[in-house]
C-alpha cells in the first residue's frame, strides 16, 4: 500500500510543513475531477489506529460508492463506518496510506463523512452523496478518538480551505458541501492515556479562532 520512496521526517516543524501540502481532495479515478475533502490526518502504528476506531464502534465496511474516490492512483486502503444511533446515517472513514512517515510511523489521509439524508430515510446506495456538514462528521471524529483512550495529540493544519457562509464546494457525486478549512491531525500511541494527558500542540490558531467566533455571536445577540 506504501509508495516505494517515502520519506521519514523527524523535524516537527518539517512536518507540518509537509502536511499543509499534502491534496485537500479525492479525485476521480482519471483524476481529473475534484471528489470529497481530505479533512483528518491520522499518525501512528496501524494496529493502535485500527484499536481506537474500533473501541469507539467503527467496523470495516467498504461499499461500491467508497472506492469512485481515488487519491495517490488508488481508491481508499481502508474504510471503516460506525453504524448510526436512532437510525441516523452512518459515519464513514476512508483512510489511505500515505507516502511519508513521521519519527518512523506511519500516516494516512482520511475522509471522514455520512450520506445526506434524514433518519431512517431509504436511500439507495448509488445515492450515497456527501452530507454537506462534513465539519460536524470530522469534529465527531476527533470526539471518538479523544475517548479511545489511543489518543497522543490534536493538532490543526490548512486543508481544503474555508467556504464563505453563502458558498459551497462540489463533489464528484454532485453533492455541495461547506467547511472550515482545517484538517486535523490525530496522533496515537500504544499505551492508554486519559484525557488529561492529550497535547494540543500549537499549530493553527483554530481554537483561539472558535473562541473569537464565539464570542462574536454572543455579543450579537445580545445586540
Amino acid at each position: 500500500m506504501i509508495e516505494a520512496e517515502t520519506k521519514d521526517y523527524q523535524d516537527v516543524n518539517e512536518f507540518r510543513v509537509r502536511l499543509e501540502q499534502l491534496p485537500c481532495c479525492a479525485t476521480s479515478d482519471d483524476g481529473n475531477k475534484a471528489d470529497d475533502p481530505l479533512d483528518v490526518i491520522l499518525v501512528g502504528e496501524l494496529t493502535d489506529i485500527v484499536t481506537a476506531l474500533v473501541r469507539r464502534g467503527f467496523r470495516l465496511d467498504v461499499r461500491e460508492f467508497d472506492n469512485a474516490q481515488w487519491l495517490f492512483g488508488r481508491p481508499p486502503d481502508i474504510v471503516a463506518r460506525k453504524t448510526g444511533q436512532g437510525g441516523a446515517p452512518a459515519n464513514w472513514v476512508r483512510m489511505w496510506v500515505a507516502p511519508l512517515r513521521f519519527q518512523g510511523k506511519s500516516v494516512f489521509l482520511v475522509q471522514a463523512g455520512r450520506r445526506q439524508g434524514w433518519r431512517l430515510a431509504e436511500v439507495e446506495e448509488k445515492d450515497m452523496a456527501l452530507n454537506p456538514y462534513v465539519d460536524e462528521v470530522r469534529n465527531l471524529l476527533i470526539q471518538d478518538m479523544v475517548y479511545s483512550s489511543g489518543l497522543q495529540k490534536i493538532a490543526f493544519v490548512s486543508g481544503v480551505g474555508a467556504t464563505e457562509p453563502c458558498e459551497s464546494r462540489s463533489s464528484l457525486g454532485g453533492a455541495r458541501y461547506q467547511a472550515d478549512g482545517l484538517c486535523t491531525v490525530l496522533f496515537f500511541i500504544t499505551r492508554q492515556l486519559s484525557l488529561s494527558e492529550i497535547e494540543i500542540p500549537n499549530w493553527h490558531p483554530a481554537l483561539k479562532l472558535r473562541e473569537i467566533e464565539a464570542i462574536k455571536e454572543i455579543e450579537n445577540v445580545g445586540d
